[in-house]
């Protein structure tokens, strides 16, 4: 799925290049044939691939640690007054990390300070961490 959310059929892709791409997890609703034997776009990915774009070009360390997981989402185009839209990637050392559909900077330079502290840094595993809930953040450390 390209960033504006067309649905395309991979080709002349290197193995190194697809490697490092997260899975999109997507509610098959949100396919729909578009009468030629593709799909229509997905319009709610244009919302989640900023947060993509950001990860890889400002994080490369959780872009990395993304692409051994999933990106899902839900209602990612509602406006900033439907607390249940998210953004949420499963990976690799944090299980699961959700993400308000808005201010990927802020969460993400939260997100990076939480995962500097000592209790994480040091955690074997984390269970998750929520950014969706503005200047709060709940997290879970998987005890040892």
């Amino acid at each position: 799925v390209s960033k504006e959310g067309v649905v395309y059929r991979g080709q002349n892709y290197s193995y190194a290049s697809l490697a490092i791409l997260p899975w999109l997890a997507l509610d098959s609703a949100s396919l729909q044939r578009d009468g030629n034997g593709g799909y229509k776009p997905i319009a709610a990915v244009q919302r989640v691939s900023p947060l993509l774009e950001l990860v890889r070009r400002d994080y490369p360390e959780l872009y990395r640690d993304w692409s051994k997981g999933k990106v899902s989402f839900l209602r990612p185009g509602a406006d900033s007054s439907d607390p249940g839209a998210y953004v949420q990637v499963q990976a690799g050392k944090v299980k699961r990390i959700r993400f308000a559909p808005r201010d990927y900077a802020d969460q993400l330079r939260r997100l990076k300070y939480l995962l500097l502290g000592p209790g994480f840094r040091t955690a074997p595993s984390i269970e998750s961490i929520d950014l969706s809930h503005g200047r709060s953040v709940f997290a879970r450390i998987r005890p040892t």
